[in-house]
């Protein structure tokens, strides 16, 4: 008589590898759409005939894709440089990482709108 063996899911180093790969792909994606509507007069604006206070939205909710992404894979980053190698963490590619992940969190806190609303100064500078 043969006996099934119940398979438990665990994370194996592929699966962390697709994670770090999968959402740093995502945020290499979604910049050339924040890019692309960041501005008044964009393309896609004049393409389809809308203004952008119309297309706004779209550039608000890829910014924050960006950020949930970019969020994702430098956590998984860290996390697999904690279990395999401490000193991994002051590689050079790793310090520019979490330098340009310090510059889009400035960028992302300046956006929200209280910030926008109290000092619009500063996030036309930091934008």
């Amino acid at each position: 008589m043969e006996t099934e063996q119940v398979s438990t899911f665990r994370c194996s180093s592929d699966s962390r590898i697709y994670l770090h790969s999968r959402s740093g792909f995502l945020v290499l994606a979604q910049l050339p759409i924040v890019f692309l509507l960041a501005t008044k007069n964009n393309v896609l604006a004049v393409l389809i005939s809308h203004g952008w206070e119309k297309l706004n939205f779209l550039h608000r909710w890829a910014g924050r894709g960006v950020f949930l992404s970019a969020t994702i894979h430098g956590a998984s980053w860290i996390n697999n440089d904690i279990r395999i190698s401490p000193s991994a963490l002051k590689d050079r590619k790793e310090m520019l990482g979490m330098a340009a992940y310090g510059v889009l969190c400035v960028i992302v806190l300046s956006s929200s709108r209280p910030v926008r609303f109290a000092a619009y100064q500063f996030f036309f500078i930091v934008q």
